[in-house]
């Protein structure tokens, strides 16, 4: 008798079965494409419930929710994948007596863009390849002011002011103290000094603009963010300088000191009584000299007068001599 060769039915069943069971499982590497998934804790890993957790159009810090979800007592929350938008989404993480967090990659400072394809997530530098926006801890709000910064000196061209630290709702640290200074809006950090920058050395070419300056506070233990105060110290003043003049023999020194500027320049125009008889160019340390014209015998009273500069205000000088006959 012969021998009926084996049926080929029952492996391509058992295949065909197999197969069912996987697309019924979902996969271990995986999760489903329709839902989100995170965690947020605080600042010592303890979890947090009742966290709000939004997905909001990238670009807008206070935009409306698309969709969103509250934390529950682990922890952990859920949501639906929003549709596919054209910039992606910024996730904002909210809870009284925390600060607003948003997600983050580590590499760039600011929100990082979470985009939506087939269901799933995608995110420069930061793996979302299954859905888990991983945990995210919140801080505590930014401290506060309780006595503002204040400003100290003189605000005149040449002159030093500075700031105080002001008091807060939490101790503050020289190494965590820092001040950006502006003229007119415009950066001017360039003038600053001292152990956190609190000094600012008023430079010539400040006169007449608006001085203004931003305190940045930050928490030692990096638990809350940064907290900032903004003040106005005024209009600059241009310097007020005194000058001299003394003539021996033939030869005229003029002299223009002011507090602060070490050279100031500009020129210093002669009289004798009403009539112009020459101009001094201030040189280095603010001094001129001027070989005087002839003059006729007698007595002269010679009117010096500096015409100022951007940074320095005009001043007067007289100088009395004796020409002999």
């Amino acid at each position: 008798m012969a021998r009926r060769a084996p049926s080929r039915l029952l492996p391509a069943l058992v295949a065909a079965l197999l197969l069912a069971l996987t697309l019924l499982v979902p996969s271990a590497a995986h999760a489903d494409p329709g839902t989100i998934t995170g965690s947020v804790s605080d600042f010592d890993d303890n979890p947090l419930g009742g966290v709000t957790v939004d997905l909001v159009n990238a670009g807008s810090t206070t935009g409306a929710a698309v969709v969103s979800a509250t934390s529950v007592a682990d922890g952990t929350f859920s949501m639906p994948t929003p549709p596919p938008n054209g910039g992606g989404y910024w996730v904002r993480y909210s809870k009284d007596g925390f600060g607003t967090t948003f997600l983050d990659n580590g590499v760039v400072d600011g929100p990082v863009a979470v985009t939506v394809a087939g269901g799933q997530l995608s995110a420069p530098d930061l793996d979302v390849s299954d859905n888990d926006l991983g945990d995210v801890t919140l801080r505590r709000p930014a401290a506060t002011v309780k006595t503002p910064p204040a400003l100290s000196g003189k605000l005149v061209v040449g002159q030093t002011v500075s700031v105080s630290a002001g008091t807060w709702t939490i101790a503050t640290d020289p190494d965590y103290l820092s001040v950006d200074w502006f003229l007119d809006g415009v950066d001017a950090s360039e003038f600053s000094d001292g152990a956190w920058f609190q000094k600012f050395d008023v430079p010539a070419e400040a006169a007449g603009r608006t001085l203004t300056y931003l305190v940045t506070v930050e928490d030692p233990d990096g638990e809350r963010d940064a907290a900032t105060y903004s003040g106005t110290a005024g209009v600059v003043a241009k310097a007020n300088g005194t000058l001299t003049g003394a003539v021996k023999g033939k030869q005229l020194t003029v002299q223009l000191t002011v507090p602060g500027l070490s050279s100031p320049d500009g020129s210093v125009v002669v009289k004798d009584r009403k009539k112009v008889i020459g101009t001094v160019a201030l040189k280095a340390k603010g001094k001129g000299k001027f070989k005087l014209p002839k003059l006729k015998p007698g007595k002269h009273k010679l009117t010096l007068t500096y015409t100022g500069t951007a940074g320095v205000a005009p001043a007067t000088a007289t100088v009395k001599l004796t020409v002999a006959k």
